[in-house]
């Protein structure tokens, strides 16, 4: 009788084939967080600096009447 000793490196080679393919699905996955977050980032801090900026020159010029 034969045993058949491919198949604990088919399993093996399955096994590493499959965790290469989530480690890449999560590293894109990762990604994409990090695209939106940083663009988020970016809007969110040019609204607040106008923000900034029309209240503090209301502000000064308000100053300046007194």
């Amino acid at each position: 009788m034969f045993t058949d000793v491919t198949i604990p490196r088919i399993h093996r080679d399955r096994t590493i084939s499959k965790t290469k393919t989530v480690i890449e699905k999560n590293i894109r996955a990762v990604q994409k967080i990090a695209f939106l977050l940083g663009e988020n980032a970016a809007e969110t801090e040019a609204i607040l600096n106008s923000i900034i900026e029309t209240n503090s020159t209301g502000h000064e010029a308000a100053r300046g009447r007194r």
